[in-house]
Formats: C-alpha cells, sequence, structure tokens
C-alpha cells in the first residue's frame, strides 16, 4: 500500500480549502488529515495531527500564516511548510522563507503546481511557484537595498498586510 502524504490545510476561506482538498487528495497519495481557517485553530490542528505537510495561507484575519509558521516550527523544526498565497511580491516571499517555509506557491499558480510543490516539500525540497520566482528574480520588493528598495520593519509589514488596507467600503 501507498505512504500517503499527510496534510494540514490552512485558509480562510471554506470554498478555496474544499476546492484545494479535491486537488490534492484526486492523486490518491495526498491526504489532507486536518483544515483551518485561522493562525489559532492552525497551531491547535498542527499540535493534534502532527501532520507531514503544512499548507499555509499567508494571509489570515487576526495572527498571520507567517506567526502561525513561526509557532509550529518552534514547537517542531522539521515541520514542513509551503506558504500559500496571492501575494507573489518578493517581500511576501521572503519573509515565508525566513520564517522557514520549505516553499511558497501563488495561488494564481496552475493546479498542478499545487500538487507538484506539495510532493516537493514532503520530500524537504524547496519549491517556488514560476511566478514567485519571476518576481524574486527581478527583485520586486527588494529589501535588500540592492535595487533600491529596503526591508519593511514588522509594523508596516503588518499594516500592509490584506485586509489592513483601510475601509474601502464606504468608497462604493
Amino acid at each position: 500500500m501507498m505512504r500517503k502524504i499527510a496534510v494540514l490545510l490552512v485558509d480562510d476561506h471554506a470554498v478555496v480549502r474544499e476546492g484545494y482538498k479535491r486537488l490534492l487528495e484526486q492523486r490518491g497519495d495526498v491526504n489532507v488529515v486536518g483544515e483551518a481557517g485561522n493562525a489559532t485553530e492552525a497551531y491547535q490542528r498542527f499540535c493534534a495531527l502532527t501532520p507531514e505537510v503544512v499548507v499555509m495561507d499567508v494571509s489570515l484575519p487576526g495572527a498571520s500564516g507567517i506567526e502561525a509558521m513561526r509557532r509550529m516550527l518552534a514547537r517542531e523544526p522539521g515541520t514542513r511548510v509551503l506558504a500559500f498565497s496571492m501575494h507573489e511580491e518578493a517581500v511576501f516571499v521572503r519573509r515565508a522563507l525566513d520564517a522557514g517555509a520549505l516553499g511558497y506557491v501563488t495561488k494564481a499558480s496552475a493546479p498542478d503546481v499545487l500538487v507538484e510543490a506539495v510532493h516537493e516539500i514532503a520530500r524537504r525540497k524547496r519549491y517556488l511557484s514560476p511566478d514567485v520566482s519571476h518576481a524574486l528574480a527581478l527583485g520586486s520588493g527588494c529589501h535588500d537595498g540592492a535595487a533600491g528598495g529596503r526591508q519593511l520593519s514588522p509594523r508596516e509589514f503588518e499594516v500592509n498586510r490584506p485586509g489592513n488596507v483601510g475601509d474601502f467600503g464606504s468608497w462604493l
């Protein structure tokens, strides 16, 4: 019998989690053992389930996916985390990788990219989706000064997170 990769799937949208769960499980070699909609729930499920791979949305309500990654890795340093986000900007990618993620895939990626990434991360290999690799190569959002950019402070990063950009509802 083939060993299945145990995955914890973390995204704040239930319909997104369901779609990714079906996508990951369709080949038969991945088992989504748990799901979570926020960082607190993700950490609790992680502790209870000890998954092989955590697919973590970077932008979660409340504590960020980055903070959840840090907590998980502090508890279990060998944890394999794949950051998953709508953001392809280098600053988000670097923040996730600096927090300990082994890979980063954007939600704009083709479905097979997510499946491939989970398999690579399960083998403890690094993985970046093609759009992320391109963004890093171009230095977009570069924070090391090489392209005239600078690193955001933790507070600047938090303020500029999606969902923290003000009340646009009053404009509509």
